[in-house]
């Protein structure tokens, strides 16, 4: 499934690094990546929005390894995309 994901990472070196390492781990297979440095959410947080594959079995283990580790998941959005 393909899986659109808007994280709030601290402003602080080796956050996003830290928020697409277990997209890695999890087999996830990352589409694209948008880093809003410049526009800093209410809470003084990075914006970051994350298109990625990913098996929809791990998906729920994936949001608690990224929630464990400190990054905020602001919202999940699953797109079920089929060949025909």
């Amino acid at each position: 499934m393909i899986v659109s994901m808007t994280l709030e990472l601290k402003d602080i070196p080796g956050q996003l690094v830290l928020a697409l390492s277990p997209i890695s781990e999890f087999h996830g297979n990352i589409m694209s990546v948008i880093h809003q440095h410049d526009e800093k959410t209410p809470r003084g947080t990075i914006p970051v929005q994350i298109t990625f594959e990913i098996g929809h079995m791990v998906l729920d283990k994936l949001i608690d390894r990224l929630e464990n580790s400190g990054v905020k998941v602001a919202r999940v959005g699953e797109e079920r995309l089929r060949s025909t």
